[in-house]
């Protein structure tokens, strides 16, 4: 694992909290993103204002920004028609951070879910774990040749897609793999699961055993169960650690997609010491809101990891409201997933 991406895995081990950035689906839509249009494709389209959001995390206080690659593979840019723009878009969004990275900070490759079901979940599921493991090792390629430190495996569902990003990552490229997966709360048994029930600290076991060097969760209800999640996954190892959470669940207000958290209720969560923070293992939360998110409009945060998570939530907690909703995921996605409800 040599290069500069080793640098942030050994500076984490030795004790030091990194602080990453945050969403880009937010700030692309603030931009002008179009519902249901392609974040990647702004790659080409809109270089400036991607270079602008990369150089904003960093001038806010981040240490490593990720790339706008989150739904780079092959199988979701095919959703969008351009399936064949695939080494193309994700090249361009390395190098687009890459062009606004300070000296001693890093960029991560973001590589999130296909939108396709394993194989085995029958009957919607059409994906094998080689499909899986083709698609994104043709993204982690393209990410490398753009010039990425690291790559952010991130906002998985399933423990399939999980492991499969993850070894094809280390097949394509010699950098450390950070990967993460969302989990939702269940108020009934005060507990956090996967979409297919894994606790945190099976999750830790898992992406750790497939070759990830940190783990930890994103996305989810909010920073008040990253906590218990990254506690939860430092009883099972002494790895490096990342949280990186919604500001609490997607609502719908005036006709906007919201976060239900904001600066004040996250302040409060966020207000540990560092020293608190370091004793939970967390490696990778902020040391304040403002450093790392002063450049949202925090009030009004639109639901990044919809077009990712939206129907399973849905399915379990606002089923009726769905027709609002439809219109932030792709069409594809629509057909895909529209008989489950």
């Amino acid at each position: 694992m040599p290069g500069r991406g080793a640098e942030l895995i050994q500076r984490v081990k030795a004790g030091e909290i990194l602080v990453f950035d945050g969403g880009y689906g937010t700030m692309l839509f603030a931009a002008g993103l179009a519902d249901g249009a392609c974040p990647e494709l702004w790659n080409d389209t809109h270089p400036d204002v991607v270079r602008g959001i990369h150089k904003g995390y960093f001038n806010a206080g981040s240490d490593f920004v990720e790339t706008n690659t989150f739904g780079g593979t092959r199988l979701k840019l095919g959703a969008y028609r351009i399936a064949e723009r695939t080494r193309e878009l994700n090249v361009k969004g390395a190098r687009l951070a890459r062009d606004v990275c300070p000296p001693g900070k890093w960029v991560a490759g973001s590589i999130g879910p296909t939108s396709h079901l394993p194989l085995e979940y029958e009957p919607l599921g059409d994906t094998s774990d080689e499909q899986y493991f083709e698609n994104f090792k043709e993204q982690a390629e393209a990410l490398a040749e753009g010039g990425v430190d690291l790559f952010a495996v991130e906002t998985m569902m399933f423990p399939q897609e999980a492991t499969a990003a993850i070894r094809a990552c280390k097949a394509a490229a010699d950098l450390p793999v950070m990967a993460t997966m969302f989990f939702q709360y269940e108020p009934e048994h005060d507990r956090d699961r996967t979409m297919w029930g894994e606790s945190p600290a099976d999750v830790a076991k898992t992406l750790l055993g497939a070759g990830a060097d940190v783990v930890g969760m994103n996305c989810g209800r909010g920073p008040d169960r990253a906590i218990v999640i990254i506690r939860e996954m430092r009883q099972v190892t002494d790895a490096p650690l990342v949280a990186y959470p919604n500001a609490g669940l997607p609502v719908m207000t005036a006709g906007r997609v919201t976060y239900e958290l904001g600066p004040e209720a996250q302040d409060d969560i966020y207000a540990m010491s560092p020293e608190e923070r370091r004793a939970l293992g967390i490696e990778a939360l902020p040391d304040t809101l403002e450093d790392a998110l002063n450049l949202m409009d925090r009030s009004e945060l639109m639901a990044e990891a919809l077009g990712e998570h939206v129907f399973e939530w849905f399915l379990r907690n606002k089923r009726s409201e769905w027709e609002e909703y439809k219109a932030y995921v792709t069409p594809f996605e629509l057909e895909r997933y529209l008989p489950l409800l």
